[in-house]
């Protein structure tokens, strides 16, 4: 079995991840809707966290399958997103746009500071209207969920977005388009190569 074929045979391992990643976001989501306001953040971290890992891994299973090369080291989803051949990325684009909700992002800010601080002059920094935009919203999102108390850099408020319903589409979005290539035989003989992510 060359390399190639063998990062092919990861990806149902990939998807099955996928798959567990996105039920546990929904659990944590939930529990965001019925926590105490002191345990809220918590969730979101987790749900944010899990969801944007289950993209991750969306992305990097068009990598496996159908990249000469590995999948980039990387964690930013505008990155491996944009590493992906035009085709791929409008194809993900035309699926997302195709059944996108019109939900509102909820913003929750978690006081970091000792005194009574300001009250954030912040609306949500996300757009989330179409697939690049997305992308670049949520590229950090996993690392800052992942550090997000070690971030905490003196400021009187720490804020995070929480577009749930907005990771979860893209996270099926994802698995749709790759079943379409998968369906298709990708890209046959014209692989795309790997080109470095920035990170």
């Amino acid at each position: 079995m060359d390399s190639q074929q063998a990062r092919h045979a990861r990806v149902p391992i990939a998807l099955s991840q996928i798959r567990a990643l996105e039920q546990a976001a929904l659990t944590a989501d939930s529990r965001v809707q019925s926590s105490t306001a002191h345990d809220q953040i918590g969730h979101v971290l987790t749900s944010n966290m899990l969801a944007t890992f289950a993209i991750e891994l969306g992305l990097k299973a068009f990598y496996l399958s159908f990249s000469e090369g590995k999948p980039p080291s990387t964690h930013w989803l505008a990155a491996l997103y944009r590493g992906l051949p035009a085709r791929i990325r409008g194809d993900i684009a035309a699926t997302y746009a195709s059944d996108l909700p019109d939900l509102p992002v909820v913003m929750f800010a978690l006081k970091a500071s000792p005194v009574r601080p300001t009250i954030p002059d912040r609306a949500s920094g996300g757009g989330y209207g179409d697939a690049d935009a997305f992308f670049e919203s949520t590229s950090k999102a996993f690392i800052a969920a992942r550090y997000f108390f070690e971030q905490v850099d003196g400021a009187d408020w720490s804020v995070i977005d929480h577009p749930i319903d907005y990771m979860l589409r893209m996270s099926d979005v994802l698995r749709i388009v790759y079943e379409e290539y998968a369906k298709r035989g990708g890209f046959g003989d014209d692989h795309f190569r790997t080109i470095s992510a920035a990170t």
